[in-house]
């Protein structure tokens, strides 16, 4: 089982031009996966790695700042005009959508479908001066 926690904060300065935001995360997780050094380390060597379960916490902060410091610096230089383009694009959601069923006690099915809105969008905008189309929808089935 896991249980995720996350309690954060944005604001935006200057207009607009500068946004941060603060977050306070927590993961909970019962049966994580660590070795069983106890089997593992014995004499000798067993013929099979073993692993038990076990409670774990995982506590983090994540900070971050973008913001446009000055006129100009977010266009993007197009090689064959010769010059800055300014580039922007409309607000866009993505939705990711994740189903599981348990089909016996020891076997199961995940659907996913990623970026199930399929609409174009433009990735990583001014990295290297240049910009890429985001993966369209895709659909992925595993069992385990």
């Amino acid at each position: 089982m896991r249980q995720n926690y996350e309690l954060g904060l944005k604001a935006d300065f200057f207009d607009g031009r500068l946004k941060a935001s603060a977050a306070y995360f927590e993961i909970h997780e019962n049966n994580r996966s660590v070795s069983d050094d106890d089997y593992n380390n014995q004499t000798p060597t067993p013929t099979r790695y073993a692993c038990k379960g076990t409670k774990a916490v995982s506590k983090g902060y994540e900070l971050q700042m973008t913001g446009k410091l000055a006129p100009g610096w977010q266009d993007i230089y197009n090689s064959p005009h010769g010059n800055y383009e300014a580039f922007s694009q409309d607000a866009y959601w993505l939705a990711n959508l994740m189903t599981r069923y348990q089909i016996t006690k020891d076997i199961s099915a995940t659907l996913n479908v990623n970026h199930s809105f399929d609409k174009s969008y433009c990735t990583n905008i001014g990295f290297y001066n240049c910009a890429g189309y985001g993966e369209p929808r895709n659909v992925m089935v595993t069992t385990r």
